[in-house]
């Protein structure tokens, strides 16, 4: 169980479909990740319908960015395992769509 929104694309084969940051922030890869990213907003506008006060520090994760069996990673070769507060501008491409979350209890690989 996760609090965020999955947001699924088309119809289309793994690693097609292109992920994009939706906003300005600072990406993060751990080292054991294989489909995920991290972006760290620290400056993220108002959005009052949210609860978002302008100047709150968000997270956003874009995960399942890798083949169902996990046998390739579809994360941008531009973030390795291992990057840590890269800065990206929103619209730089991430990686692509995958369908792989990892084991069971540990979604966030």
């Amino acid at each position: 169980h996760h609090s965020g929104l999955d947001i699924f694309g088309p119809d289309h084969e793994n690693g097609v479909t292109p992920i994009v940051a939706a906003y300005d922030g600072y990406l993060t890869r751990e080292a054991d990740w294989k489909s995920t990213v991290i972006l760290r907003h620290p400056d993220f506008p108002a959005v009052p319908a949210a609860g978002i006060a302008a100047g709150e520090q968000i997270w956003t994760y874009y995960t399942h960015m890798a083949a169902r069996d996990g046998s390739a990673s579809y994360v941008a070769p531009d973030f390795p395992p291992g990057t840590y507060e890269h800065f990206v501008e929103a619209g730089t491409l991430l990686g692509y769509q995958g369908n792989w979350g990892g084991s069971p209890w540990q979604l966030t690989g």
